[in-house]
């Protein structure tokens, strides 16, 4: 791609004015003013996504002599403030409304005003509707606050340390229905065109967690010890509703006992909406949740929404009960609801499919944990809040960490501490240091170090260790070498108790093992060579483990280890061995040596022979996968009976993974093939997907092409990869066609994405190019990215007033690295003449010169933050020193 010179330093030039804030240490916010109720009356207009209405806040002030009231209000037209029927002086800008009281308050004394306000929001109150690039769309709209988006759509005081009680008074048209948190106190109906939902939520809690929901919906109603459990879905979803959201009073039941806290709100209810932009949301007491949820029948048995709604209720102790202090701070919130869902599967499915989840959850968090952005789970450095969600620390890290610290106190005094920590901090906020007390109170152990290391600390520790056995002496030495670097803080040396379990012929022993150096060496007495050796029995610890044991100690473990997730880590090995040409890749699920010797015929036919009697009979459907993927590596004529007999199994994931199977026979074994095209003409749309990768090797690209016509989208979309993967020149018209309005999301979004495989193409750019202003803020990403890699130097001027306007801070990122990325590209540009070179470094080192000023303005800017939030502290301090000395 050649650029035209003018153009391309002109919007090069423009790019600087483009300078996203930094990263920097944060604070939690000292307010001075203590918000005890917020009073919402809003009308909700769907066609012109617009609001009007009035806000009453009651608060008390915070500190002494307090004159004026500020409430975070981001891009609401404030029409007036009142006191009464008296209007208050006011000054609006920044995001800030500053409100002149009549007198100053004194500490404690408690006020009221009202605001009136409107507008049409950008951020926080998300409005659906028609569309020229989404024309079937219905109208609704739903609110997301978390983190700082609720002063979008009302002032208030937006950030999690401050709690209120609200009542909500929502005005919609007909048939619209309004949802909003706590009990719904009554539905009037005014003129005969609008009606009028109130609501009630007694329980103090931040406003990020305020909802509010509108659309055409049905309600569905279940209840749970006489409380009414809502289902709240379009009318075309009811069946689907009940197949996804039917478990929630089971799990209401189940936690409830498990936490010794019954669930507190006087109803719970669960909004399907579409274009959310997360998969749930755990406003109080009224869970917002993706339409997406919503499955079919053939879907919900590939896997079904248990572990969402499960999560977010989970939620309704853990962030809206007791609610971190700061973002900081946020694995209370996430990390529970994430550990408190896997509990909820032991529950439901047994122990081994527990053991398999919190495998899985220790994984993603240790692919957080191998990153160059490694850090630790309490982090106050970032640009935005969001920031700290999704790297894998906050979520399964945290949840991991729990998963620890119950091993090391067991079930009796892990549970006491929680229901502990729920009633201690009840309706307020809590940090990790607050936990910490409430753990250490309930179970009399002293804990520092444990938090120190685990949520202070980055990273996790890599371990070497190896077993032998010394018949003359009757025993075993197990040695374990902490082997991680110290860098970025790690610890050199983690304390670890680890489970041991040793398993002889004549039976098991097991010790708990206190590791604390980076080398120790344990020696057991044993009464016969080992069969198997186990290292952390029941995967307590976040780890790297290099596990050196012989390849029949590792089938013997695929066999016969009562603890599932050994047996899938005994499987992943096992494959490895099949795969190596001598070395394995270190991966998230290794467990093995990393060197591996290759194994001869025999051992081949060993390892194939327990393989694929383990995908037969082994009673985690996972093991039973893992076990088919792996003997993939095995000739057709020693494995193909094991992928047809897994065809029958009685669930649909490992069906799904005997065809995966069979799809690399299929190209040149008929019986594969033929088997192939039987699933294919089958009703499940998920398997008929996957056996289409396996018929279309034998298809000519018309035979293919038909299969765009198949009524099932899965179908469409598979047909579509294979097309674009034979000739994706010849599929530009295809592209086109389902990235245009009227197709199905997921074919358009994938049809979205391949528009980045052209650049240049004026067609494709233009496609891109309208999706900076979609409704959708997933979408507006998609685009950006996509235009990072295909656009051309006139994109930059594109991208960086979408980056002006927008205000979503998960789109703002996305623009930022699109922006940051498409001017790398025309930076490196090989045909920008040479001459011009000198230029474009003077327009990079001004930009970094304008960084550099504005690191030291926002440095400033946190030095007087600091000083202010000092001066209020010695006032407060001041205040509580003179009622003490009577003195008023």
């Amino acid at each position: 791609m050649r650029l035209c010179l003018i153009p391309f330093l002109c919007s090069l030039a423009l790019a600087q004015v483009f300078i996203p804030d930094a990263a920097r240490e944060h604070q939690a916010r000292v307010s001075s003013i203590d918000v005890q109720h917020y009073r919402l009356d809003i009308s909700l207009d769907l066609e012109a996504a617009g609001i009007e209405g009035s806000v009453r806040v009651d608060f008390k002030a915070a500190v002494p002599g307090l004159q004026v009231l500020e409430l975070d209000a981001h891009e609401l037209t404030i029409r007036g403030v009142f006191y009464g029927d008296q209007p208050l002086g006011f000054e609006h800008s920044d995001g800030v409304l500053r409100v002149e009281l009549l007198e100053p308050l004194a500490l404690g004394q408690q006020t009221s005003v009202r605001i009136d306000y409107g507008g049409t929001p950008r951020n926080g109150l998300h409005f659906v509707r028609p569309g020229p690039l989404h024309p079937d769309l219905p109208y609704q709209v739903h609110s997301q606050g978390e983190c700082e988006d609720s002063s979008y759509w009302f002032p208030c005081y937006d950030f999690p340390n401050d709690r209120a009680s609200h009542e909500m008074h929502v005005t919609v048209q007909e048939p619209f229905y309004a949802v909003a948190a706590g009990e719904l106190l009554n539905v009037e109906l005014l003129d005969g065109q609008k009606r009028r939902f109130s609501y009630r939520m007694e329980t103090p809690h931040p406003v990020y967690l305020t909802t509010v929901v509108a659309g055409d919906y049905v309600v569905l109603e279940d209840t749970w010890r006489g409380k009414p459990v809502r289902y709240v879905v379009e009318p075309v979803d009811e069946t689907r509703a009940r197949r996804s959201f039917g478990r929630t009073p089971d799990m209401l039941e189940f936690f409830s006992e498990l936490l010794g806290v019954e669930y507190p709100y006087s109803a719970y209810t669960q909004t399907c909406v579409r274009r959310f932009g997360f998969g749930g949301m755990e406003n109080i007491s009224a869970t917002t949740q993706t339409r997406r949820t919503l499955h079919s029948a053939w879907d919900h048995a590939y896997g079904n929404s248990d572990g969402l709604v499960a999560h977010e209720l989970a939620h309704q102790w853990f962030g809206d009960l007791v609610t971190c202090s700061d973002w900081s701070h946020i694995w209370l919130n996430e990390g529970f609801a994430t550990y408190f869902t896997q509990l909820w599967f032991e529950q439901d499915q047994g122990l081994e499919r527990f053991q398999i989840g919190m495998r899985d959850t220790q994984n993603s968090y240790k692919r957080a944990g191998r990153s160059e952005k490694r850090r630790p789970v309490v982090y106050q450095r970032y640009q935005r809040p969001i920031e700290l969600f999704f790297d894998g620390t906050v979520y399964p890290g945290g949840a991991a960490r729990l998963h620890m610290l119950r091993g090391q106190l067991g079930d009796e005094v892990f549970y006491r501490a929680i229901h502990h920590y729920l009633a201690k901090h009840r309706e307020d906020n809590a940090d990790t240091d607050d936990f910490r007390k409430a753990v250490e109170e309930s179970s009399g152990k002293d804990l520092a170090t444990f938090f120190e290391q685990w949520f202070y600390k980055p990273g996790f520790p890599d371990l070497d260790v190896r077993w032998s056995y010394v018949p003359e002496a009757g025993m075993i030495s197990l040695r374990a070498e902490q082997t991680q670097s110290g860098e970025g803080g790690r610890p050199l040396a983690f304390e670890l108790p680890v489970q041991v379990e040793v398993t002889t012929a004549e039976g098991v022993q097991q010790l708990l093992w206190p590791l604390r150096e980076r080398t120790q060496t344990l020696y057991l007495p044993v009464s016969s060579e080992p069969l198997m050796v186990r290292f952390d029995k029941g995967h307590w610890l976040v780890k790297d483990l290099d596990f050196h044991k012989r390849l029949r100690e590792w089938l013997y473990q695929l066999q016969h280890d009562s603890d599932a997730a050994g047996r899938l880590a005994a499987a992943e090995v096992l494959a490895a061995w099949l795969r190596s040409e001598g070395k394995t890749d270190k991966g998230e699920t290794h467990e093995g040596p990393a060197q591996l010797k290759r194994l001869d015929a025999a051992q081949r036919e060993r390892v194939l022979a327990a393989l694929c009697e383990a995908a037969g009979r082994d009673s985690q459907e996972r093991v039973r996968r893992a076990c088919l993927d792996a003997v993939r590596a095995g000739k057709p004529e020693q494995v193909l009976d094991t992928f047809l007999a897994a065809l029958q199994d009685p669930l649909a994931p490992v069906r799904r993974s005997a065809v995966e199977a069979l799809v690399g026979l299929c190209k040149e074994h008929d019986q594969a093939y033929e088997s192939l095209q039987v699933v294919l003409a089958g009703e499940d749309p998920v398997l008929a997907a996957a056996a289409l990768r396996g018929v279309a090797q034998r298809a000519d690209w018309d035979a293919l092409q038909a299969q765009l016509e198949d009524s099932r989208v899965e179908v469409r979309r598979t047909a579509f990869d294979l097309l674009y993967d034979r000739d994706r020149e010849r599929c530009r018209p295809l592209v086109l066609h389902f990235a245009a309005p009227g197709t199905e999301d997921r074919l358009r979004s994938n049809a979205l994405g391949r528009l980045a495989d052209f650049p240049g193409w004026q067609p494709g750019l233009e496609v891109l190019r309208r999706h900076l202003d979609d409704p959708y803020l997933r979408w507006r990403s998609q685009a950006a990215r996509a235009l990072a890699k295909a656009g051309d130097a006139s994109d930059l001027e594109r991208l960086v007033a979408a980056w002006q306007r927008e205000q979503v801070a998960m789109t703002r990122s996305s623009l930022e690295q699109a922006i940051a990325d498409l001017r790398r590209r025309c930076l490196k540009e090989e045909n920008a003449p040479g001459a011009d070179q000198q230029l474009a470094n003077e327009l990079r080192a001004e930009r970094a010169e304008q960084e550099a000023r504005l690191t030291a303005v926002q440095g400033r800017l946190d030095a007087l933050r600091a000083e202010r939030e000092a001066l209020e502290r010695q006032k407060r301090a001041l205040h509580e020193e003179m009622r003490r000395l009577g003195v008023e």
